[in-house]
């Protein structure tokens, strides 16, 4: 028998335990149990955060020279976040109101504690990345993932806004896996096959990109984007014609109108102050409601007398409604309160052009341009004053350099080819001229000009 066995044969037997120390460890293991779950409780409730932290301190905001109206629905905000400061919608409100005034790093702080409190909600992490998008694409796309990740399959414009973010930054696997999800829930998702046709372009993959764009082009949001990626993907598949008439289609399409995001939406509905009415008064007139643009910038123009932007807009509207009087009556205000504003300047040269007064308006086009260089329109109306005044060398140096800032300008071209031709130089002319017709089929004297023209080169 070994010593350890022998020790263990002659040990005495061990006394029987008491009842009482084992009833009283059952207790404590029941209190250590029960305070483990008070504390996750408090865990959930209070973020993470033991009871005696306090909650942060929500974000100020510096007044000066803000604006009134601003900085009323910031505090306005701020006060509900104070008042609720475990509150996720709370502090996500108060980060909406601040994103929407373009106050971003404190709307990123705002957007993180409302995540903290809100884990569930993929509003917060969603605005957090787009507001991240420009300064932190890798932090935005994980913020937007996040989102996603809350969200069900059948809610789109996250996913399509995830999908965007990574194809920008070339992760083009996930972003295409996104984008054929959206396809299957909507087969007819335009934003979906323009990513696409896109991936498909930088893959090499040139006539599936092709499918893709041209599934996109008759979309307004997309046209654009398309149209330019498809002459592209015609140049490099040799389709010379195609290429053009893609290129022209583009260079024809508006300026497409943002894509729709309900939680973006959502926040930029909480803009208050000068620019939301700015904003507000633009669509008016867009829209061909002037009385209510009018009627708003006159109102704003009360409220902010500091500011320019009411008198634009006022100008704007009334040169849309043709009160030309109203128009320059309006301009020359926004003019003598901003007297370094191109944009006002150059507003003015139309009306004073559109009563008839091309000298005075060619002054107000060469002031627009002295303040910026690379104003084309400009450069554009400039010429065709020149023009009217006489001086052919002067419009045509005008218009050359509007080409310079848009080549596919087919009425710049236009009337650079027929200013050539006055001058008895024809070659040059028809070259203009070929371009305008290229660029612009169903421009009304284009293609008859060039027949003209190229007559006299025989």
């Amino acid at each position: 028998m070994s010593k350890i066995a022998a020790e263990l044969e002659n040990a005495a037997p061990a006394p029987r335990p008491r009842r009482r120390p084992l009833v009283l460890i059952c207790l404590a293991a029941s209190l250590l149990l029960c305070a483990a779950a008070a504390g996750l409780a408090w865990h959930r409730v209070a973020g993470g955060r033991a009871p005696d932290v306090a909650p942060p301190e929500p974000p100020t905001i510096d007044p000066t020279g803000g604006d009134r109206a601003v900085l009323k629905a910031i505090e306005a905000a701020r006060a509900q976040a104070l008042r609720s400061p475990r509150s996720g919608a709370a502090w996500g409100r108060l980060g909406m109101v601040l994103f929407a005034h373009d106050y971003h790093a404190e709307a990123d702080a705002c957007f993180a504690e409302a995540e903290r409190l809100d884990p569930k909600e993929p509003r917060w992490p969603y605005l957090h990345g787009v507001d991240l998008a420009t300064t932190e694409p890798e932090a935005a796309i994980r913020k937007v993932r996040q989102a996603v990740e809350l969200c069900d399959d059948s809610t789109l414009a996250p996913r399509l806004r995830l999908a965007e973010l990574l194809l920008a930054q070339d992760h083009l696997d996930e972003a295409a896996r996104l984008f054929q999800g959206a396809l299957k829930v909507d087969p007819r998702c335009t934003r979906a096959e323009l990513g696409l046709g896109q991936i498909a372009y930088r893959r090499g993959d040139l006539q599936e990109s092709v499918g893709h764009l041209s599934a996109a082009v008759a979309d307004p949001h997309a046209v654009k984007a398309a149209q330019t990626q498809l002459a592209q993907a015609y140049q490099r598949l040799g389709k010379q014609e195609s290429a053009e008439a893609a290129l022209r289609a583009a260079a024809a399409a508006p300026r497409p109108a943002p894509w729709r995001d309900p939680w973006g939406e959502e926040a930029i509905g909480l803009q208050t102050g000068l620019k939301a009415a700015i904003i507000q008064a633009a669509l008016l007139t867009h829209a061909g409601r002037y009385y209510e643009s009018i009627v708003l910038m006159r109102k704003t123009a009360s409220d902010y007398p500091e500011s320019e932007q009411p008198w634009l807009l006022l100008g704007q509207a009334f040169t849309r409604k043709r009160d030309l009087p109203a128009a320059e009556e309006a301009l020359r205000k926004a003019v003598a309160m901003a007297p370094d504003a191109a944009e006002a300047h150059f507003r003015l040269g139309v009306v004073l052009w559109l009563r008839g007064q091309p000298g005075p308006a060619a002054d107000c086009f060469r002031k627009a341009i002295a303040r910026q260089p690379d104003m084309a329109a400009a450069y554009f109306d400039l010429g065709h004053c020149l023009a009217r005044l006489g001086d052919r060398a002067g419009a045509i140096e005008a218009l050359s350099k509007d080409l310079e800032c848009r080549p596919n300008h087919a009425e710049a071209h236009y009337l650079v080819g027929d200013l050539l031709a006055q001058q008895g130089k024809n070659a040059a002319a028809v070259e203009h001229l070929r371009q305008a017709a290229q660029l612009a089929p169903a421009h009304p004297q284009a293609r008859r000009r060039l027949e003209e023209v190229s007559k006299l080169l025989k």
